[in-house]
């Protein structure tokens, strides 16, 4: 609940900040579309792609050091062998889908003038808007005369995963096209705070290629 609060309030701030500005800046500069694949490295833990889109808006496009703040849908998805579900009860073979409406603050530098690649990093909030498993679930229950009785069933639905925050780095190009510019970037999203922590922490990290037009 905390975490869903503080990012309601970071949305709400960007549009304050979006708002304070001139006419010109009322607008996204910048779409995207990306695709994602998630970044953990343990021994339960099968990587999965993702894709995402998004809209941002670029102040002091003409500048050297830029700010950078938008929106995004972003879906990032991850396998798990074996998920800690209760005393009983383990999860099986689970693959984890979580969407999420993000919003990124990051600062974009040319380290060079009259260049076309930049570095950006910044930090970013992950409202979830809904997040679903798929595996099996296993249950040994005793039952009462000394045995242990042995139960699968289908498990597919709702994952009660949570909001989080974290940052965010890389590197991109842009590439003049007529009157446009075609932007291609690589970047890193790190989570700061786990999507489910009970016997077991599931995370959501992960490597992006994006590809979008300024406008």
């Amino acid at each position: 609940m905390k975490h869903r609060i503080a990012i309601l309030a970071w949305v709400f701030s960007l549009s304050a900040a979006s708002y304070g500005q001139q006419d010109n800046d009322f607008f996204f500069n910048e779409v995207y579309l990306s695709v994602n694949r998630t970044s953990l490295f343990d021994d339960n833990t099968e990587n999965r792609l993702g894709f995402g889109v998004g809209a941002h808006h670029v102040f002091r496009p003409e500048k050297r050091w830029q700010i950078v703040l938008g929106f995004e849908f972003n879906q990032t998805n991850q396998f798990k062998k074996r998920v800690y579900a209760g005393r009983f009860e383990n999860l099986k073979n689970v693959t984890y889908t979580y969407n999420c409406l993000s919003t990124p603050l990051g600062l974009r530098v040319y380290p060079v003038a009259g260049k076309k690649v930049f570095l950006e990093a910044g930090a970013f909030g992950d409202l979830v808007l809904r997040a679903t498993k798929s595996g099996t679930a296993e249950r040994y229950m005793p039952t009462g005369l000394g045995d242990i009785q042995r139960s699968v069933r289908k498990v597919e639905g709702n994952a009660d995963l949570a909001n989080t925050v974290g940052c965010f780095g890389g590197i991109g190009v842009r590439v003049p096209v007529g009157r446009a510019h075609l932007n291609l970037k690589a970047d890193y999203k790190f989570a700061f705070n786990p999507l489910y922590w009970y016997a077991g922490k599931i995370q959501n990290r992960s490597v992006r290629i994006s590809v979008g037009m300024s406008l």
